[in-house]
């Protein structure tokens, strides 16, 4: 739910907010093809930059931001 949340807090980062204070927002993303155009989908307009990054830094950055919160291991289904 957390990512969730965090998208909706960056989609609704208006382009008239960006025209106000002209911070654009970098978006990090992983390098699989499919994310990408997920992220896309949510959140929209020229004041977003996607940044694609190995999902192993993603994870790393996770650990070394916020130590103490567990994720639980994810597989796909079968």
């Amino acid at each position: 739910m957390m990512v969730l949340t965090q998208i909706r807090n960056i989609a609704a980062y208006s382009e008239e907010e960006y025209k106000q204070d002209g911070r654009k927002v970098i978006i990090l993303t992983t390098q699989q093809h499919f994310h990408k155009s997920i992220h896309e989908s949510y959140v929209r307009g020229n004041h977003f930059i996607f940044h694609p990054v190995k999902s192993k830094y993603i994870v790393n950055a996770k650990k070394w931001l916020y130590p103490d919160i567990k994720v639980p291991e994810r597989t796909l289904k079968r």
